[in-house]
């Protein structure tokens, strides 16, 4: 897991990264204290960093300032930009937006702040380019992968290590 996060964050994939960090915390897999014993300091390390780095704390900061210093080519985490525009449309209230709907008039700084949030992610989509081949093993094994549900999952980590029987 250390090497596929240590991956993401050198291709500047931060998606990817959140996706493997938000596996890690799901419950199926949090809960395999056993198989978590068994990592090594450096893959803890790292781990608890990226925790730091993707936390929401002070509305992402220490991301927000990780992606401001990164280089094209990169994937950021979308979640960030839905959290934004999210934030925007439902604090456009305290933005005097009623008065303006009620004389039919553009509310031009949520417009502002929204433009604002699009340049940034389109700030992301540049001609550079990663360089990889594709292989298309690996390729083919995503297309067809079968997306495990909750419940298929959490049983699956019950068989690896089963509840401790409470005596």
């Amino acid at each position: 897991v250390s090497i596929d996060l240590q991956k993401c964050l050198k291709l500047n994939n931060f998606n990817g990264a959140m996706e493997i960090l938000s596996a890690l915390n799901s419950a199926s897999v949090h809960r395999l204290q056993k198989t978590w014993d068994l990592l090594p300091q450096g893959s803890w390390k790292l781990y608890e960093e990226l925790l730091s780095a993707f936390s929401t704390t002070e509305n992402w900061k220490l991301y927000r300032e990780l992606l401001k210093t990164s280089t094209h080519p990169r994937v950021p985490y979308l979640g960030l930009y839905l959290s934004d525009l999210t934030f925007i449309e439902a604090h456009a209230d305290e933005m005097n937006t009623s008065k303006l709907e009620k004389h039919k008039l553009i509310h031009f700084g949520k417009l502002y702040k929204t433009s604002m949030v699009i340049c940034d992610l389109k700030q992301c989509q540049t001609q550079d380019s990663y360089g990889l081949a594709v292989c298309e093993i690996i390729r083919d094994y995503i297309l067809n992968y079968q997306i495990l549900n909750d419940e298929r999952r959490y049983a699956l980590s019950l068989e690896r290590e089963p509840r401790l029987k409470k005596s």
